[in-house]
């Protein structure tokens, strides 16, 4: 049995108005044939396949892999280059019995609104009807009709914060290999697609009404009633006018009324996800009084990397300022012109800095200050986890400066933003200050919630905001929430696939 693995990875931000080029792709590395093999963290969907297909003894064709953090629509020549590079390799392994491949699922470029379904469609041209195409998709896929005609199985994360990368992996090679296994007794995919998007600040599945639809589903496996499921809540700042929200099962029989006792769920809950979203003024103020000794954490998802957002705002910062406060504060932020100047002015010495705005100044306004260049650093650190433990980072030249009682990590890069590590490793202890700003929607409640006084969602500017209506969609169904209220009639048809 041969089986190619291979994998295109990134997350559109449709309202970031830079294209995301081959230089984001880069900061990871770009992996070919072996490297595929041997660079992996242990803990990637990636990761999850081999070792999957290796315990089977199943000759694995490894092509190639590229992997950016989200940002604007990937450049189509991006797109191009990459399927050259693994049709290529895809050509020279046929004939092949499977295919196992690594997405996001919500892919825009500058030329396409579904690049993951075009991938697939490419992929099902090239290897023929027969081969059998299985994708591991993060939680927050926009699945179209495209991805579902092509692939056999799509298999999302069934975590948020995502902890389940491998897992998913495992998931998505076990059914490749479950497939070709039994011919006589072929799972199938079943779909219903959902018109709704929802903050994704909003939900989680450590607790809540997500978790429990997410309970819920694990149940029939547990029965098993379905092999697999996937939920999926669409990724909220993309602005396409294909896919949405969907349910899957994963079955040998006719599954339909279940999916549809899953969508039902999942479109009640709709109401459910909406952010209790507070002023900075106000999170400032009762920070300043938390003696806890525990951070309070101030949660700047408008600014999220890990939505697609530039991660440069300073509105925190101008926040701080205007009020006068002095709340021992951490910060984090993009703004290379205040690490080039740091790295100029030297470690103990204060200079006039202007930070923020350095990448969109439509989003917010850069702040000008006397600050302290406190420590310099190149930026590389490890995440502690739980999510994506023994990730290594690589933020660029790095420097932390100290105005008043703030401490403000900047970078060229900002990864990790939910991990502690993020501030640990650069001498930044968060148990030692009375808040802390995460520029991230739910993946820091993973590392947070044990040591944090509080956590609260902040209303701040930015490309990832919360508040959905004051964000400029032109694509989307007319029908579609929460831009217009939708029932079950606007649930489709359960409907198999492949």
């Amino acid at each position: 049995m041969k089986i190619a693995i291979c994998e295109f990875h990134q997350e559109t931000n449709s309202f970031n108005p830079f294209p995301s080029p081959l230089e984001d792709y880069l900061v990871f590395g770009l992996w070919e044939g072996e490297e595929l093999l041997k660079n992996g963290n242990g803990s990637s969907a990636l990761d999850g396949m081999i070792h999957v297909l290796e315990e089977n003894k199943v000759q694995i064709v490894p092509t190639c892999r590229m992997w950016a953090n989200a940002a604007g629509p990937v450049e189509a020549q991006v797109v191009e280059d990459y399927w050259k590079n693994l049709s290529r390799r895809l050509k020279e392994a046929l004939p092949l019995d499977g295919v196992c491949i690594s997405l996001h699922g919500a892919t825009q470029s500058t030329a396409s609104q579904d690049v993951c379904g075009d991938l697939l469609e490419k992929i099902r041209q090239l290897v023929g009807p027969s081969t059998i195409l299985s994708a591991s998709l993060d939680l927050h896929a926009n699945i179209t009709e495209k991805m579902l005609k092509n692939a056999e199985f799509l298999c999302g994360y069934h975590t948020y914060p995502h902890v389940d990368f491998y897992e998913t992996g495992s998931r998505a090679a076990s059914l490749c290999l479950q497939r070709l296994k039994n011919p006589q007794k072929p799972l199938h995919t079943r779909c219903i697609h959902l018109p709704m998007i929802a903050p994704a600040s909003s939900y989680t599945t450590l607790f809540g009404p997500f978790s429990e639809l997410m309970r819920h589903a694990e149940h029939f496996v547990e029965e098993k009633k379905i092999a697999d499921f996937s939920i999926f809540q669409r990724q909220p700042w993309l602005d396409v006018g294909v896919g949405g929200s969907a349910v899957l099962t994963v079955s040998e029989s006719d599954s339909s009324k279940l999916l549809l006792e899953l969508a039902r769920r999942f479109l009640n809950l709709r109401h459910s996800f909406h952010s209790d979203i507070r002023s900075v003024q106000e999170i400032i103020h009762v920070a300043e009084n938390n003696a806890t000794g525990k951070p309070l954490v101030l949660v700047d998802s408008a600014d999220s990397t890990n939505a697609g957002a530039n991660g440069d705002s300073a509105y925190i910062l101008h926040e701080i300022l205007r009020l006068n406060s002095s709340v021992k504060a951490a910060l984090s932020l993009r703004c290379a012109p205040a690490v080039r100047q740091a790295f100029q002015t030297g470690v103990g010495k204060t200079g006039t800095f202007t930070i923020g705005a350095s990448i969109n100044s439509s989003m917010s306004t850069p702040v000008t200050l006397q600050a302290y260049v406190q420590s310099l650093h190149d930026g590389i650190y490890t995440q502690e986890g739980p999510a994506k433990r023994g990730l290594v980072n690589h933020l660029g030249p790095t420097a932390v400066l100290k105005f008043r009682n703030t401490s403000i990590l900047v970078s060229e890069q900002l990864l990790g933003a939910g991990d502690l590590q993020l501030y640990r490793h650069h001498g930044m202890e968060p148990l030692f200050y009375q808040m802390v700003a995460v520029k991230t929607c739910t993946s820091f409640r993973a590392s947070y919630l044990p040591v944090a006084s509080d956590i609260i969602e902040a209303d701040t500017p930015g490309a990832a905001s919360s508040n959905l209506l004051t964000l400029p969609f032109r694509n989307l169904p007319k029908r579609f929430y929460p831009f217009a209220e939708i029932d079950e009639s606007d649930l489709t048809i359960p409907k198999r696939f492949r």
